[in-house]
C-alpha cells in the first residue's frame, strides 16, 4: 500500500460525512424555499379572492335596492363568498372595512 492509498482510505469516511452534510443542508434549504414560495402563492390567492369578492359585493349592492348601508352589505357579501380567504388572512373588522371603503371610493367615487 502506498501513501496515496493510505490517505484515501483515511479521508474517505470524512469526505462521505462532508458530502452527506452538504446534501442534507441543500435538501433542507430546498424544502424551506418551496414552503416559503408556496405559502406566498396561497396568500396571494386568498388576497385576490378577497378583492374579487369585495368588487362583486359592490356590484351586487348597486344591482339591489335595500336599506342597509353600503359597507354592511359589501362586508356581508365578502364574508359569505370567500370564507377561506377570511380565515386565512384574518383581517380585523376595521381592516376589512378600510379595504371595502377604499374599493368603493376608487371604483365609484363613493
Amino acid at each position: 500500500m502506498n501513501i496515496i492509498d493510505t490517505i484515501t482510505a483515511a479521508a474517505a469516511p470524512m469526505l462521505l460525512e462532508i458530502v452527506a452534510s452538504i446534501v442534507t443542508a441543500l435538501v433542507g434549504w430546498a424544502v424551506l424555499e418551496i414552503k416559503r414560495r408556496t405559502g406566498l402563492e396561497i396568500e396571494e390567492k386568498h388576497r385576490a379572492a378577497l378583492e374579487a369578492a369585495i368588487m362583486s359585493g359592490i356590484r351586487a349592492l348597486i344591482d339591489r335596492d335595500e336599506s342597509t348601508t353600503a359597507l354592511d352589505a359589501v362586508e356581508a357579501y365578502v364574508r359569505e363568498s370567500v370564507p377561506d380567504a377570511i380565515r386565512a388572512l384574518k383581517p380585523t373588522d376595521a381592516v376589512l372595512r378600510q379595504k371595502i371603503t377604499g374599493a368603493l371610493r376608487s371604483q365609484f367615487a363613493f
